[in-house]
């Protein structure tokens, strides 16, 4: 405002100017650094004032109150901790049964879905851990869980599988066979763990070995060619099974016998070795 235009007040305008001088003191008006007014002239001059990076200051990073700041860590921990968990679990889980072969001109039946054994590729997209696998007549079926154990279930079987096996903890695993015959040759990722087998008259616990678990309904009979495994019945735990014997168990009450490897029970493990002695390979 001129000096001629201040002369012209009246006197309330007078006393409105002195109030908005009144607002700012001259002594507490924030002045500009120098820096500042250099760079506000320049980018004058070279026509960029109206440019965002120099018009928009940089945001301000204001910290977190105490109790904010405790309570971001304990989600974040907590969700650390579930992420970690998850993770333990998920690499604790070696893999579950695949298919080798299927031969015959029978079928098999997986959790109730029945498919002629030439179809491979069927059976292969059904086979789970813990599936209830029926081998009917004229039909055989080769399964391995890679790594871990072989398996040949023989026409006429009907068995309950095993879960996925594990690296670290919960290595027991359980399956059932309630009738038929399945050669079972455990491998290298196997060591440490324990594989239960039950049957109508008893069960078997492997620990690695090469077996044969077989059931018809008056009696099981559990055949060992090499390693370890031990049974036990209802009548109590009879022991370990030395090589190339078997424990039979009868359905009738009558006491088991300890007796000599089955000749037709040791020729099909054996088979099963040759027809799959590569599964193992390179482990």
């Amino acid at each position: 405002m001129s000096k001629r235009e201040f002369d012209d007040l009246d006197t309330t305008q007078r006393r409105a100017q002195d109030a908005v001088g009144s607002l700012v003191r001259p002594e507490t008006r924030p002045v500009a650094r120098a820096d500042f007014r250099a760079r506000l002239k320049a980018d004058f001059v070279a026509g960029r004032l109206g440019e965002q990076d120099n018009v928009v200051p940089p945001h301000k990073v204001v910290p977190l109150p105490g109790r904010a700041r405790r309570a971001w860590w304990s989600t974040a921990g907590v969700a650390l901790a579930a992420a970690l968990t998850l993770a333990l679990f998920g690499l604790n889980r070696l893999p579950g049964p695949e298919l080798i072969a299927a031969v015959g001109e029978g079928s098999v039946v997986i959790d109730g879905q029945r498919h002629p054994a030439n179809q491979g590729d069927q059976l292969a997209s059904l086979l789970q851990a813990g599936a209830h696998v029926v081998v009917e007549d004229g039909a055989r079926l080769d399964l391995q869980y890679p790594g871990t154990m072989l398996m040949r279930l023989e026409a006429g079987t009907d068995m309950t599988l095993p879960g996925r096996p594990a690296r670290w903890f919960g290595r027991e695993l359980n399956a059932d066979v309630t009738v038929g015959e399945v050669s079972l040759r455990t491998g290298p990722d196997f060591a440490g763990s324990r594989l239960e087998v039950g049957t109508p008259q008893g069960r078997v616990t492997v620990t690695g070995t090469l077996v044969s678990i077989y059931a018809n309904g008056d009696l099981s009979c559990f055949c060992l060619y090499e390693g370890s495994a031990r049974v036990a019945c209802q009548s109590g735990d009879l022991g370990a099974i030395p090589a190339e014997k078997r424990w039979v168990v009868f359905n009738d009450g009558s006491k088991p016998a300890l007796m000599d490897i089955e000749p037709h029970h040791r020729d099909h493990m054996l088979a099963m070795d040759e027809d799959c002695c590569d599964v193992f390979s390179g482990r």
